[in-house]
């Protein structure tokens, strides 16, 4: 890095020019931002070290994404909160804290395949809820930290005919799912 000429040099374990190989580079924390935004769909896309935050938005869907590395802490994992929102047939990996945080009324995962979360093994999980009547269904979840749903504050909630293994691999102190 040279921080008087503002540039960032990379070299290749091989020795030879970047052009030569793929390289990406984090850009901002939030590929999709939509505080307060209605009836949005956002599918097929692929997002690596971004992720999705719907904050106080209704009825929008996530259809067939790929997100991994969404985040490099617990703050940034797909929020969503509101009401009436889905994420879908999508496959979310590699997340520090929660896989997807779900608060707010009516909302659902489905079908999704969430892995490798809560590398902390502290308090998240691959699905973290609270709110009424949000729907965890039909979801694999499997390497997490700690528990795959964790459901504090929450009533109505649904959580059905999900597959989940290899939990608690940080911590003793947990359930598949977990509330207190």
């Amino acid at each position: 890095q040279d921080k008087e000429e503002n540039k960032v040099y990379l070299y290749t374990e091989q020795g030879d020019s970047p052009a030569n190989h793929s390289v990406e580079v984090k850009s901002r924390d939030w590929a999709f931002d939509l505080y307060d935004k209605s009836y949005i769909n956002i599918e097929n896309v692929q997002m690596f070290a971004s992720s999705i935050k719907m904050v106080v938005a209704d009825n929008c869907t996530v259809d067939s994404c790929y997100i991994v590395y969404p985040s490099d802490d617990n703050k940034k994992s797909v929020k969503i909160e509101g009401a009436g929102n889905t994420i879908k047939n999508s496959y979310i990996a590699y997340c520090p804290g929660d896989g997807v945080t779900l608060y707010g009324e009516e909302n659902v995962v489905d079908n999704c395949i969430i892995h490798d979360v809560n590398t902390y093994g502290d308090h998240f999980a691959a699905v973290q809820t609270s709110g009424v009547g949000n729907k965890i269904t039909n979801n694999t979840m499997y390497n997490a930290g700690r528990s795959f749903v964790l459901h504090y504050y929450t009533r109505k909630m649904k959580c059905e005919r999900n597959y989940m293994r290899n939990g608690g691999i940080l911590s003793l102190d947990l359930g598949a799912t977990y509330s207190y």
